[in-house]
């Protein structure tokens, strides 16, 4: 793209700006706590600073910098970190940056309401979770929690009740179990809330 060499040049000038913010007065501090969260960025995750720049949204967290760049062509974005001085560009098919926990990157994946999480150590670059078709994604450090469709119901589980105007429903119906995918142990494990929702 021809805008690369700007924008990369651009991400240096942001690193050397994080420490001395008044050098940089566009740059908006984003807490977990209320404020205006940009982009689709899950609530709960690592803090970060913020800027734009034309069709590049930058995120400025204490140790590397995202930026995402919409594809021109397709969906999703080129997911470019900077850390370290180094470059590493993830270039997922329709994949748009959900945020970071810790060394974690989240990305989230699809263009309907079937979704993939992906999540990549941002150390060494390698995928720790990939999960389909999560619903209320939810983060508290160093957990997160999700709904995840699941094709039956173990032996051992009773069956939720689903809601009255579910019920006529046979195609259009499905179980979702609630897991929690834990960062500080990156293991995935199930709880013991399912429920009976609508499935597009």
């Amino acid at each position: 793209m021809r805008k690369t060499p700007f924008i990369f040049c651009f991400l240096l000038l942001c690193i050397s700006c994080q420490s001395n913010s008044d050098q940089h007065e566009e740059i908006v501090e984003i807490k977990d706590s209320g404020d205006e969260i940009p982009y689709n960025v899950l609530i709960g995750s690592d803090s970060f600073d913020f800027d734009t720049n034309s069709d590049t949204n930058i995120f400025i967290y204490p140790h590397l910098t995202i930026a995402s760049i919409p594809k021109a062509d397709k969906p999703g974005e080129i997911i470019r970190m900077i850390k370290d001085g180094k470059e590493h560009t993830f270039d997922i098919e329709a994949a748009y940056f959900n945020g970071k926990i810790g060394d974690y990157l989240l990305f989230d994946i699809g263009t309907s309401s079937v979704r993939t999480l992906e999540i990549y150590d941002s150390k060494n670059l390698s995928q720790v979770l990939k999960v389909v078709d999560y619903r209320d994604l939810t983060a508290q450090n160093p957990s997160i929690t999700f709904k995840t469709r699941i094709q039956a119901l173990r032996a051992s589980q009773t069956p939720p009740p689903c809601p009255e105007e579910l019920k006529e429903m046979k195609e259009n119906v499905g179980y979702f179990q609630t897991k929690v995918f834990d960062f500080s142990t990156l293991t995935l494990k199930d709880s013991d809330l399912v429920t009976c929702e609508y499935v597009e």
